[in-house]
């Protein structure tokens, strides 16, 4: 499972991660219950909105508590965005996740100058909910112009799950498999661009 009580091997330390490896090749999203979040829009007179964010994760790589992996994000059902994941599982499985846009360095060699995204850190524990392993992520992400709030259950999908061929807030047009298929073929557009 990934949690364990270390007890007897560990003074008072309670419910810690162990080896997480088996997190490399895993898929999470984000059940119906879970998808509202607010977003604010910063004009003369700030909006506030409640809006669906589906997000979903693919673990790519651990090592030594640290996850790497890719993130597609969509707002109320638009298309999904993507960015890269870093971030880490302390031993009491507290958990920080770093989300950067993929290809979020602009060159601008004719203007002299470099654009740069801004990125979204999440944090939370890796946890159980209704008997399963979850993650229990809070995240606030944006600028002075715009930002959405979240808070989430991320659990597991898999081949074979309704989740992953019919994503809730979604129009269900995307499997999972599809939706990290155009992430990669973003990535190596990106990548193809960089000198």
């Amino acid at each position: 499972m990934g949690l364990r009580n270390r007890n007897a091997d560990a003074g008072t330390e309670q419910g810690c991660a162990d080896d997480l490896s088996w997190l490399v090749g895993t898929y999470w999203y984000v059940p119906t219950d879970y998808l509202p979040a607010m977003q604010q829009v910063n004009i003369a007179q700030p909006q506030i909105t409640q809006v669906n964010d589906q997000t979903l994760w693919y673990f790519t790589q651990y090592s030594n508590g640290y996850l790497i992996g890719q993130c597609a994000a969509s707002i109320d059902g638009g298309d999904f965005e993507y960015q890269s994941i870093v971030g880490s599982v302390a031993p009491d499985g507290s958990v920080c996740l770093s989300f950067t846009p993929v290809g979020g360095i602009s060159l601008h060699p004719v203007q002299g100058s470099v654009s740069v995204a801004s990125f979204i850190v999440g944090q939370g524990k890796l946890t159980q909910h209704q008997g399963q392993p979850a993650f229990l992520m809070q995240m606030t992400g944006g600028n002075g112009a715009y930002n959405l709030t979240h808070w989430a259950y991320m659990m597991q999908t898999k081949p074979g799950d309704e989740s992953w061929t019919t994503l809730p807030g979604t129009d269900g047009s995307q499997s999972v498999e599809e939706v990290f298929a155009d992430w990669g073929q973003r990535f190596r557009h990106h990548a193809l661009q960089c000198p």
